[in-house]
Parts: C-alpha cells; structure tokens; sequence
C-alpha cells in the first residue's frame, strides 16, 4: 500500500502542485503523509514544505504542513 499511496500522492503533486494532510487522507486514506513525502524525497523528487494556518474541527486555529512539488 505504501508504494501505491506514494505513486497516488505524486500523480496529485504533478497535477495539483500541491498536497497537504486533509487532501491526502481524503483522496487516498493516507494518514502518515511526512513519511510518504520523506519517501518521495528519497527518490530524489524534490518537494518543499511550507506551512499554513487552518482552523480544526473545534475552530482554534493550528499549523499543518503542505507540500508543493518544484520544478527541475
């Protein structure tokens, strides 16, 4: 499952540029995206982290992680 999530996240980044937890865990019930990313970058795709605020569930706002594929 773990290949098939990271070829699933990058056909998104490269057609979408972007990901972060939500998306994933939505589209593809991925719930450990940083680790699919660390395996991305492993395979020398280069992606960078960026992070922006949302609001949660409870209305507080929190953190998360979003990555973005760049270009060669």
């Amino acid at each position: 499952m773990t290949q098939k999530q990271n070829d699933m996240i990058l056909e998104h980044l490269k057609e979408h540029g972007k990901i972060d937890f939500k998306k994933a865990y939505e589209n593809f019930g991925c719930m450990r995206l940083s680790a699919r990313i660390f395996d991305l970058r492993g395979d020398d795709i280069h992606i960078e982290t960026t992070y922006k605020m949302v609001k949660n569930k409870f209305g507080k706002k929190v953190k998360v992680a979003e990555y973005k594929l760049l270009g060669d």
